[in-house]
């Protein structure tokens, strides 16, 4: 693997701080603790799934920033229009200025309106639509 300056990552390089290391314990059996009791509201019916009524690929997870996303999405969208698929991406528009929701993005939509992503979606992938809405379901 390879820092943002192109050159290899040394053994240990990207750890934490040893006095560090202990708080993020912590933190992570504290978010996998939560996980596990959210899993078992679902298991056991606490807690309802809602279904889509079409097929879902979700991409991205806990990472914030700087991982791919937006640029796989958008390889992802190029590769389901060449199969003859409709696709269409729902975000929660981050950096958007509110307004009305859900926002189809269309030409001249703003960044201020939709957030840059998105505008950045729609421009990658015009056949593609690209919906800005905090409820992505």
């Amino acid at each position: 693997m390879r820092g943002t300056d192109g050159r290899p990552f040394e053994p240990g390089e990207n750890e934490a701080p040893a006095w560090a290391r202990p708080l993020l314990w912590v933190g992570g059996a504290a978010f996998a603790a939560g996980a596990g009791i959210r899993k078992a509201a679902y298991d056991a019916g606490l807690l309802a799934a809602r279904r889509a009524p079409v097929k879902v690929i979700s991409v991205g997870n806990l990472a914030v920033g700087g991982t791919g996303k937006t640029p796989f999405t958008i390889l992802l969208l190029a590769r389901l229009v060449a199969a003859g698929h409709r696709p269409a991406v729902v975000t929660r528009g981050y950096g958007a200025q509110g307004g009305p929701r859900p926002l189809v993005v269309a030409r001249g939509t703003t960044a201020a309106e939709a957030g840059d992503e998105p505008v950045l979606l729609f421009r990658r992938a015009r056949e593609a639509m690209v919906i800005v809405d905090p409820d992505r379901v």
